[in-house]
């Protein structure tokens, strides 16, 4: 029985995850069980989908961006709507540029604006996180933010979902993990 599997940068990921959120003032850690998503990545998030959308259609859908920002040199461009935010992050895959990175916030969608492809949206509650992706996922709590993290065996793709107090979806990032795997 194979206790579980990661893609090829999943363990950089985790391991990048378990020395940067571990307390450095010696309180423990408790190690939780890894539990991953049924079925293939959730690769879609906004109406983009990470690694295939290229930034021109991006650009074309949702016009010139409220803001750029240019962290670690690699673009991020911020659109704000009312009652959402959403954040691009490109990356130049070989002859164009794509999204490697998708964020939106907000407390309830707007059209397909903070809608995952799967149909999780702002405002769902935890059991829609856990019926649409498979699996008990636990909430995490680190420095007072509630997160879920919807990682899949055998990739790097992961979907990291920010709750409210009552277990509302109020925020989602889309990571892709390898833009140049096929």
């Amino acid at each position: 029985m194979k206790l579980f599997s990661i893609g090829r940068f999943g363990a950089a990921s985790l391991l990048a995850l378990a020395v940067f959120a571990c307390p450095a003032s010696g309180q423990q850690v408790n190690v939780v069980h890894v539990e991953f998503a049924r079925g293939k990545p959730d690769t879609m998030l906004s109406g983009i989908d990470v690694c295939n959308t290229p930034m021109w259609k991006v650009f074309e859908k949702l016009g010139h961006p409220d803001r750029t920002d240019h962290p670690r040199n690699q673009p991020a461009f911020t659109w704000e709507r009312p009652g959402v935010k959403l954040v691009v992050s490109e990356y130049t895959f070989l002859d164009g540029l794509v999204p490697n990175f998708v964020q939106v916030s907000g407390r309830v969608p707007v059209g397909e604006i903070g809608r995952t492809g799967r149909g999780l949206a702002l405002g769902a509650t935890l059991n829609d996180i856990r019926r649409i992706y498979g699996g008990q996922f636990p909430v995490d709590v680190y420095r007072g933010v509630r997160r879920v993290s919807v990682l899949w065996e055998n990739s790097s793709d992961a979907l990291y979902i920010t709750l409210d107090k009552n277990d509302r979806v109020v925020g989602m990032e889309l990571h892709a993990g390898d833009c140049n795997s096929p």
